[in-house]
């Protein structure tokens, strides 16, 4: 059976295999159920290992169509089937190939092992029928070898010999070295081969064969020379081999082949090589060999290495064509080259290593080498060429346009007639023509020239000379004749002599030459002005000879109008109508819609920025100008301005009117005036002048105000420095001084020449032990420290006292610190007041003690002094009775005084300032004095000049402070001596600082005791005023009577001064506010007559049992009826049930439930116009605190005489009756 024939078999036995399968699953589907694939697995494996994969995978198909048929539900169908069964198919289609295709592997891996086993068998043979072969061929090829060898030997074109290798010497040569030599055989074989060697290579030679003796080689190569009997040189190639014979002995095989035609060749070569090398290198142009396609570059030399900037190793063996600028030009390039083959004179943009663009002109070659299309390339810089081209391209535009836009007039014509050939811009405007009608025209037909005559002399000129250079006339188109500046010369323009023309208008010129002389007058009288006034004035002739015109005027802004500030040639009747461009001339005007105030007139138009520039008469810059008003007004004036534009100037026949605006920080300020009866006087070239030299004036105007405001501002602040109550010093980087104000003068008695420049320890050392110096130098640095208070004495002036140092950096505009800043104040009166207020605060202590216990103790006094008074009254009394009871008085009056010193020294005392004569007040008191001071002690009292000395005081309370001063000098004068007593008038004009007290300026009346005392010290003296202070004796002094007069003092408006020494004495000097002076009136002392009683009912309000008890007892002795009340409501009540009997009421300020002054109000509000006389024992203050005050009312204070009371009682009754 054939091979096909059992695989056609195979193939059917594997695709019966499914359908077998199928029936054996059917036939047992109830055993095999649940396992659809159980059999179908090994089918699909079986036909594949059967049949193979092709027979394989249409099984596998074949197994899963009946399957999915056949046992998938449902049954004997092909829709409906579940997806994940579907699936499983899938699955099953996919294990299927790859058993397929294992099979296949499996089956080529078989075949693959077969062929190998085959193979291997069948090389084994080969080799030994190889080695069988080899060795037969091995023995031919020996003898053929050995013939070949002997004919080759014998034969061989090329020199051969056989070399002893020890000695060197020819064994055997062939005839070919002979010839090569030019020896014959024998002769070669009795020579050594270092002997035919030349003597350069010998020893060479003689070391290469050592070389083989010693075994370190096989054999050498070499090119030697060998030398001929005829002495030529033979250049050979020697190979020498190595050889051993049988008996072992070294033996050397030397083929030399003759390479002297090589050598002659070679050397012409490189000569050829190094003279083109030399070509190539040393080049002028740019070579460079590259391939045509890639255009990598295969050779240059340095002068396209220089050129393009690159090295070598960056360039061979590279493409180059980045350089092209435009791939354009390179596609266009290799185009032309593979078409013709050359390209000439090709000028091409290329990119330096650096990327600057550089242009050259190369030329290219299409070569073929080694079969290889290559691109010869000379490359020519050209780049200087085209550069010096668009220069001169350049060179001519710019020439042209020169020519064209040049402020010269230039023209070009012919020589011989004139004809124009050539104007630009400048010739045609200045002579009036135009372009068309001028060129081609000769001089005679443009009658340029005042005459050919004129034009024949220049040309004669010009034959004799370079160049004709002079001012002249020429006509213009118009027929005007204007002077210009006439340069002429002879120019050869395409082989022709032309005339070059070149005209100057010198019209601009001489008006420049005005402006400039103009602008440097006026800047020399901007400079000299020192002021305003001299500005304008000077200004104002200045501008008149100027302009020419008759007037000139100068507005300037005050306030909200512009009136003139200046002016020359105008009628006093035209200034003064024309002053106030106001409307209406007040400050109530209107104003025009941004709120500006509305000026008259064309003036007030250009002030306020009104003009339109599009109008004639109107500049840019806002001025206007008209050479003729009547026209004007004619034409315009309706329509700017109304009727009243110019109207003034043209009443008073002002033809030509300029108004230059004058303005500063683009604010106008005013106005320059220009008039003229002349018409054309103005012109807009005159007011362009104008405009620019009212400019200057502005600056310089602004300039001197800004001065004047500088300067003011200085002054202002160097016043302030100077007017300063404060010391002002300003200390330079080295801390010298630079500024000391006249405070500082005055204060410290040094003049500031002394101390600006100096250093601070040069003058004030004790400014380094206060800290100042230090504080100094630490501002320098930018702190800022607090204020230091020291005392200072300068021993040069004697001056001396407490001051404050306040500092800081003294910083420039731009932060930086150029100095420090210090501010000193005088603190000694303020020290001396500190002093004082401690004082003050020990009086208020003492004061405080005093109001609180004074009343109480003035009840207790009044009881006491009350009843003494009753008793004296009592006739029954004997006369030793009489005395204990003035005796009880006098004690009484003494504890009322010394409550009353108390409350005194503390000014809480209710004084009862009236006006009195110190001069009567010291005479008074007197008496009293000498019964105080002893017979001892003198007392003398000094008339003063002046007997009226009217002050408003509490003639009691200076009495104290009288008999309080003569009792301390009593004390100091133990043994006796001198008290005096002086009164005067003294006038203050200026502030009086003291250690115990100020002054005002003004007139006082001052009292002066003085004794002949013990004295005191300075320490001592400083403290006489402190509350219970004493330098008496334990038991001998309170300390307070000193205080109580310092008291007493103060609360006059006064104070005392102490002046004292040891040994000698002390004196008083007590000042107190002079009155004015009045008329002298009765004598306040005079003795008052006796009470009076009365029967009036008297209701009587006081807290205090004894007092009540005892003003009952008074008040019912003397006749009158009273009502008791315990408290102020109680009294309120008591009036209200008796109002109509009650005549008065006496009354205690503070009471219980309700005190005095609210128990009055609503009194009065049942009875209006009620008699009240409250009486009190407690201080002003205390009083105050309680919210009771003393003002408005009829007060009497405690303690008090029975007899002043009664005589009160009568005074508030009388009041006001009959």
């Amino acid at each position: 059976m054939s091979k096909r024939q059992s695989d056609i078999l195979k193939s059917l036995l594997a695709l019966l295999l499914p359908f077998i399968t199928c029936s054996v699953q059917w036939l047992l589907w109830d055993v095999f159920k649940p396992f659809v694939w159980f059999l179908f697995y090994p089918t699909v494996y079986f036909t594949s290992r059967i049949a193979g994969k092709r027979v394989g995978l249409l099984s596998t198909v074949l197994c899963a169509i009946l399957v999915t048929y056949c046992f998938i539900p449902p049954q004997l169908s092909f829709t409906g089937k579940p997806v994940n069964n579907l699936l499983s198919v899938v699955v099953f289609l996919v294990m299927g190939f790859l058993f397929s295709h294992n099979q296949e592997r499996l089956e080529r891996a078989e075949r693959s092992e077969a062929q190998a086993r085959v193979a291997d068998e069948r090389l084994q043979e080969s080799r030994i029928l190889s080695l069988e072969a080899e060795q037969r061929l091995a023995r031919e090829m020996l003898r053929e070898s050995e013939e070949q060898f002997r004919i080759m030997f014998m034969e061989s074109s090329v020199g051969e010999a056989l070399i002893d290798t020890a000695t060197g010497r020819f064994l055997k040569v062939n005839a070919a070295l002979c010839r090569l030599l030019g020896r014959g055989e024998r002769e070669l074989l009795q020579l050594c081969m270092s002997e035919v060697t030349h003597p350069d290579d010998r020893q060479a030679c003689l070391d290469n064969l050592k070389t083989l003796m010693a075994g370190d080689g096989e054999g050498f190569q070499a090119e030697k020379r060998y030398l001929r009997p005829d002495g030529e040189v033979a250049y050979c190639h020697a190979t020498v081999n190595l050889l051993r014979d049988g008996t072992g002995e070294p033996k050397s095989l030397a083929v030399m082949q003759d390479v002297t035609e090589r050598k002659k060749v070679e050397a012409a070569l490189l000569e050829s090589e190094r003279k083109f090398y030399k070509a190539f290198s040393g080049n002028a142009a740019a070579i460079a060999l590259t391939r045509l396609e890639g255009g990598v570059v295969l050779e240059v030399n340095d002068t396209w290495l220089e050129m393009t900037g690159y090295s070598r190793h960056e360039v061979v063996g590279r493409s180059a064509r980045h350089m092209w600028t435009r791939i354009e030009d390179l596609q266009r390039f290799i185009g032309e080259l593979r078409g013709t083959g050359t390209v000439r004179g090709w000028e091409q943009e290329f990119l330096k290593k650096s990327g600057e663009i550089f242009v050259t002109q190369l030329s290219s070659q299409l070569l073929t080498v080694g079969g290889e299309e290559v691109i010869l390339t000379t490359l020519v810089d050209i780049t200087a060429l085209k550069q010096a081209e668009a220069a001169l391209r350049e060179s001519e535009t710019r020439f042209r346009t020169i020519f064209d836009h040049a402020p010269v007039a230039i023209g070009i014509g012919a020589i011989d007639d004139g004809r124009l050939i050539e104007a630009n811009g400048s010739w045609l405007r200045l002579l009036g023509h135009e372009r068309e009608e001028a060129i081609g025209r000769t001089a005679e037909e443009l009658g340029v020239y005042p005459s050919i005559a004129k034009r024949d002399e220049i040309i004669r000129i010009l034959r004799e000379q370079k160049g004709v250079h002079q001012a002249m006339q020429l006509h213009h188109k118009s027929g005007e004749m204007i002077d210009v500046l006439f340069s002429a010369e002879v120019v050869v323009l395409d082989g022709r002599s032309c005339l070059l023309v070149m005209l100057n208008d010198l019209t601009e010129k001489k008006r420049a030459e005005v402006a400039r002389n103009a602008t440097v007058e006026l800047l020399r009288i901007c400079n000299e002005a020192e002021n305003v006034q001299e500005l304008m004035s000077r200004t104002t002739l200045f501008f008149q000879q100027l302009t020419g015109c008759e007037a000139v005027g100068i507005r300037l802004q005050v306030g909200s109008d512009f009136p003139y500030y200046e002016s020359v040639g105008f009628p006093h009747d035209f200034v003064a109508a024309e002053n106030s461009l106001r409307i209406g001339g007040g400050n109530g005007a209107p104003g025009d819609e941004a709120g500006r105030p509305a000026l008259l007139c064309m003036c007030g138009s250009v002030i306020c920025g009104r003009p339109d520039a599009t109008e004639p008469f109107f500049t840019p810059r806002g001025s206007f100008w008209t050479s003729s008003t009547t026209d004007f007004r004619s034409s315009f004036a309706g329509d700017h301005g109304g009727e009243g534009a110019c109207a003034s100037c043209n009443t008073w026949r002002y033809e030509s009117v300029a108004l230059i605006p004058l303005s500063s920080h683009s604010e106008r300020i005013g106005l320059f005036q220009f008039n003229d009866r002349r018409p054309g006087k103005i012109s807009a070239e005159k007011v362009a002048l104008y405009e620019n030299l009212v400019d200057y004036i502005s600056i310089a105007l602004s300039k001197l105000r800004t001065d004047e405001a500088l300067l003011e501002a200085s002054q202002f602040n160097e016043q302030i420095v100077a007017s300063a109550q404060e010391g002002i010093i300003v200390y330079g980087p080295d801390l010298r001084y630079r500024v000391w104000n006249p405070y500082m003068e005055q204060f410290t008695g040094t003049a500031a020449a002394e101390v600006l420049g100096r250093h601070p320890l040069e003058l004030f050392p004790f400014l380094k032990e206060a800290g100042v110096y230090e504080k100094l130098e630490a501002a320098l640095k930018g702190e800022i420290s607090s204020t230091i208070e020291f005392p200072f004495d300068i021993p040069e002036n004697g001056r001396s006292g407490w001051l404050a140092d306040t500092r800081a950096p003294l910083r420039n505009a731009q932060g930086e610190i150029i100095g420090v800043i210090g501010t000193v104040r005088d603190i000694t009166g303020q020290r001396h007041l500190e002093e004082q207020l401690r004082q003050a605060q020990k009086m208020e202590a003492i004061g405080q003690l005093a109001g609180g216990v004074a009343h109480d103790f003035n009840n207790v006094l009044q009881v006491i002094m009350g009843y003494c008074s009753l008793l004296q009254a009592d006739k029954a009394l004997s006369e030793r009775q009489g005395q204990q009871v003035e005796q009880i008085v006098l004690s009484a009056e003494r504890a009322a005084q010394l409550t009353q010193g108390l409350l005194a020294f503390s000014r809480k005392q209710v004084m009862s300032p009236k006006r009195a004569n110190l001069w009567e007040i010291v005479q008074h008191v007197q008496k009293f004095l000498v019964r105080i001071i002893g017979e001892d002690i003198q007392l003398e009292v000094v008339p003063s000049e002046v007997r009226l000395l009217p002050v408003v005081a509490d003639s009691g309370q200076i009495e104290q402070v009288l008999i309080n001063l003569a009792t301390n000098a009593r004390d100091a004068m133990a043994k006796g001596g001198t008290l005096s007593l002086k009164t005067e008038m003294v006038e203050f004009g200026f502030p009086v600082e003291n250690p115990f007290g100020h002054a005002e300026p003004g007139r006082y009346a001052c009292v002066t005791m003085s004794d002949t005392g013990c004295g005191m010290d300075e320490a001592t003296c400083s403290r006489i005023f402190e509350p219970f202070f004493t330098t008496k004796e334990v038991g001998k002094g309170t300390g307070l009577g000193m205080a109580i007069v310092y008291g007493i003092v103060k609360q006059h408006s006064g104070f005392i001064n102490v002046y004292s020494e040891p040994g000698i004495g002390t004196a008083f000097r007590i000042y107190l506010p002079l009155a004015e002076a009045e008329a002298e009136g009765a004598d306040a002392r005079a003795a008052l007559p006796p009470p009076l009683g009365g029967t009036e009912t008297i209701l009587l309000a006081e807290d205090d049992a004894e007092v009540r008890k005892l003003m009952v007892m008074v008040l019912t002795r003397f006749g009158y009826e009273v009502i008791q009340a315990e408290d102020g409501q109680q009294a309120v009540e008591l009036f209200a049930a008796n109002r109509d009997r009650i005549g008065m009421i006496v009354m205690d300020m503070i009471m219980p439930r309700k005190n005095g002054r609210d128990a009055c109000e609503e009194i009065c509000r049942l009875e209006p116009g009620v008699k009240v006389l409250f009486s009190s024992g407690y201080t002003s203050d205390f009083m105050e605190n309680r919210g009771v005050s003393e003002k408005g009312i009829n007060l009497i204070m405690k303690p008090v005489q029975p007899v002043e009371l009664l005589r009160k009682i009568r005074e508030t009754l009388d009041a006001g009756a009959g």
